[in-house]
């Protein structure tokens, strides 16, 4: 097992893709809980996934190397320095003699590291004559046994009238630091104790006899043990049988009735944790790991005389307890973490140290308890609250988050991405799941209208497996505000308000990289030609990937694949008009043309319309792939134009065929060269001057006559001007009135503003008659539009 600190760039982990070990290429935080990593495969295949803590115990971190080099300089030294402190004896064999204030007898020097050291680990009671120097030898055993790492408590026991002496001695000539035992000292203890116990923390109950209750418990136990042919070298408390019912009840009898289901819930039995625990993962099961720390945990932490939990047990002390020789601390450090997640009566301090049993439940249960009594429509909602937070991305023109129908999304010409609600997820190649069925109903019609611009929709499905975690981790979420809301009610002290916390900013973290994980399949519609089907398909994909927003990653998608067009090649647009579009005319309208290609899933999808224009306002340059004009009347193109530039596009204009075009270009070009044939010569100085072409009558090819007087010349030719005011009226079709209106304003109106001190004046006349009389509620509404407008003058007759 692995922690998630353990993996690093670079490292080769195992169970992240299967039993294949993969290279991490890189890696991004989520919290403190969450990773996203990247990796590779050995056969060069890169893949992404998200890592969680509580998937630790089914991944291994592998070393290329026996060793490696990438921990703290600084920790090396010191625990390099520690060491070498530790093996100061190996090269200084009298190391207590030089560093003590004393000057040892040889008796003393023999006695000490001849006799007592070189047997070591034995336990001593030193005596000898009186003056032979007991002190002195205690001193220098007691400091060697502190420099070898082989003493850390000890007691002296010494005459009653020489203790005081010894404490003296001890501090001045070796520098060791006594306290004097008395009852005093064991009266103002806490515990009652000043050294640390396991089994008589038991004796502090009221009725367990200190000697019978220990004999007792321990013949159940041997008992259990010897009949089950138990291997292990030693009895440890994690060795107690508790499943077995003359061990429970022996140990239980003392308690309070509530650690019974608190034993069979959370410590040992097949119905605790600790047994599922170990039954799900193979490595805890071949050693009982949890159960065995279970255990430990439980005898080492007893309760006190008021049936509450003492301080608790620490770390070191619980491998103590559990570990037989020759076996992995690792596995045992991993099953206490794995199943202490899970449990509800297993609490521990701040700093992860000390763990203890409670017959209250832990916050953990609470939320439990909680988060089954919300309702799956509660959790949806959270989950589509935060949905509709997404922001919207390119190329999309707009975004409809979790849509109660298909009137919801608007039909309009522009490219719009559906977020399908979560219960309407997709799976794998499933053919007709929720999320096909759904966005099939949206794309087919909009309310009880067809849907026109259906190349304008795709749809982002959550994956089917994922929902229910989604569910889960929405009501955990849940669950977890209401607690940190109801904390007075509670009582909560400050640790677990701080817990609180942490659980409601970990838990909305999971839920909005869930969220984004879950949302992974891209639906767009198409239709197949080459095929021979007008049907309609999906086009599924899987997108993967997280922390960029769901309407990111699926935009970025779209552009990738082409799916959908930000920049159109002159060439494609082209080549589409030969294949469909014009294929059997000779020209098309722009804006029919956008409407095509909206419309119909056969063809390109454009993000916006602007990709269109630009592709046109290219195609201006050459006379290679259309014409443009801006009607077409009495068999012929008016305004029309090849090769040349245009300062704007209009809707209503046409795309001609190139050789349509240039034969009309030519024809026209070739008629008027024929007119200029025929034309007098006088007629033609006329025309000529009429046009104003640019040419001088002094420069005119078509006069042999000497030059003029410029000035007297352009006061001849300039007559006054006797027409001050224009007027006019023109009848609009009702169908094209913008663009009427806009030929109006550009060919006559920007005229006019060409004069010099000219006032120009607009007015609009609507005339409607209605040979069944007009209805009461337009009346109503066209004069409240028409106050709205500030339009003073209408009348109904």
């Amino acid at each position: 097992m692995a922690k998630l600190s353990d993996i690093v760039k670079s490292a080769r982990v195992r169970g992240i893709a299967g039993e294949q070990a993969v290279t991490i290429v890189a890696m991004e935080w989520h919290g403190d809980t969450i990773l996203t990593v990247t990796y590779k495969t050995d056969d060069g295949a890169l893949g992404d996934t998200m890592v969680y803590d509580f998937d630790a115990d089914r991944l291994e971190v592998e070393n290329a190397r026996p060793w490696s080099f990438d921990v703290d300089a600084n920790d090396v030294r010191f625990v390099s320095e520690a060491y070498r402190i530790g093996l100061a004896h190996l090269f200084d064999p009298y190391l207590a003699v030089r560093t003590s204030s004393i000057e040892p007898l040889p008796h003393q020097i023999s006695a000490v590291y001849q006799e007592m050291l070189p047997k070591l680990p034995l336990r001593y009671v030193l005596a000898d004559d009186p003056g032979a120097g007991k002190t002195i030898m205690t001193g220098l055993l007691i400091k060697e046994m502190i420099a070898r790492g082989d003493l850390k408590r000890c007691l002296i026991v010494a005459p009653g009238n020489l203790v005081e002496q010894w404490q003296d001695e001890l501090y001045r000539k070796f520098g060791l630091s006594f306290r004097i035992l008395t009852n005093d000292v064991l009266e103002a203890s806490a515990s009652g104790n000043v050294f640390d116990r396991l089994y008589e923390d038991w004796a502090t109950l009221e009725r367990f006899q200190r000697t019978r209750g220990v004999l007792r418990l321990m013949a159940s136990v041997i008992h259990e043990l010897w009949m089950n042919q138990d291997p292990s070298p030693m009895i440890m408390p994690g060795s107690f049988p508790l499943d077995m019912p003359n061990v429970r009840d022996e140990l239980t009898r003392y308690l309070d009735d509530n650690w019974n289901g608190v034993v069979d819930l959370e410590i040992d039995g097949k119905q605790s944790l600790p047994y599922r625990n170990d039954s799900e993962n193979p490595r805890y099961g071949a050693n009982l790991a949890s159960r065995r720390v279970a255990r430990a945990i439980m005898l080492g932490s007893a309760p006190d005389v008021n049936g509450q939990t003492a301080s608790g047990i620490e770390r070191a002390h619980i491998r103590l307890g559990t570990v037989q020789p020759g076996e992995n601390i690792s596995v045992f450090n991993d099953a206490l973490s794995t199943f202490q997640f899970r449990s509800s009566f297993l609490y521990s301090d701040a700093a992860g140290n000390r763990y203890w049993y409670d017959t209250r439940p832990t916050l953990r249960k609470v939320e439990e308890d909680r988060a089954q009594q919300y309702k799956d429509s509660d959790a949806i909602y959270e989950i589509e609250t935060r949905l509709k937070k997404q922001r919207n991305a390119e190329p999309f023109s707009g975004r409809h988050i979790c849509p109660a129908s298909s009137l919801d999304v608007p039909d309009e010409d522009s490219l719009r991405i559906v977020v399908l609600p979560p219960a309407q997820s997709h799976r794998g190649n499933t053919k007709d799941s929720l999320a096909l069925k759904m966005a099939d109903e949206i794309l087919g019609q909009r309310g009880t209208a067809p849907r026109t611009y259906k190349n304008m929709v795709v749809f982002a499905a959550a994956d089917a497996s994922y929902v229910s975690q989604l569910i889960a981790e929405a009501k955990r979420f849940l669950a977890w505000t209401s607690i940190r809301e109801d904390h007075e009610s509670l009582n909560l002290d400050v640790v677990q308000t701080r817990e609180t916390e942490q659980n409601v900013r970990r838990s909305d973290e999971s839920l909005d990289v869930k969220i984004d994980e879950a949302y992974s399949w891209l639906l767009t519609p198409a239709i197949d030609l080459a095929a021979g089907s007008m049907g309609l398909r999906w086009d599924v994909e899987h997108v993967s990937g997280s922390g960029e927003g769901i309407i990111a990653k699926m935009g970025k998608r779209l552009l990738t694949t082409q799916a959908a067009i930000k920049q159109w090649a002159l060439a494609l647009l082209k080549m589409e008009l030969d294949r469909l579009l014009w294929r059997d005319k000779n020209h098309i309208q722009i804006k029919q043309l956008w409407n095509y290609l909206c419309s119909y899933c056969y063809l390109p999808r454009l993000a916006v319309y602007g990709v269109l224009e630009d592709a046109i306002s290219r195609g201006f340059a050459t006379e290679e792939y259309f014409g443009i004009a801006a009607g077409y009347s009495d068999g012929r193109y008016l305004e029309l134009t090849l090769g040349e530039g245009r300062l704007n596009i209009n809707q209503s204009d046409l795309l001609v065929k190139p050789g349509i075009a240039r034969a009309q270009i030519t024809a026209e070009q070739e008629a008027a060269s024929i007119s200029a044939a025929a034309m007098p010569r006088e007629d033609i100085l006329s025309h000529v001057d009429i046009a104003d072409t640019g040419t001088s009558h002094e420069e005119s090819p078509y006069q042999n006559k000497p030059a003029r007087d410029e000035s007297q010349e352009s006061v001849s030719s300039t007559p006054k001007p006797d027409k001050t005011i224009f007027m006019m009226t023109a009848k609009l079709d009702n169908t094209r009135v913008n663009r009427n209106i806009q030929n109006i304003l550009e060919e006559i109106v920007g005229q006019l503003q060409l004069i010099d001190d000219v006032d120009v004046e607009l007015t609009l006349n609507v005339k409607a008659k209605a040979t069944g009389g007009i209805p009461v509620s337009i009346i109503r509404a066209v004069s409240e539009n028409c106050s709205t407008l500030g339009i003073g003058d209408f009348r109904f007759d």
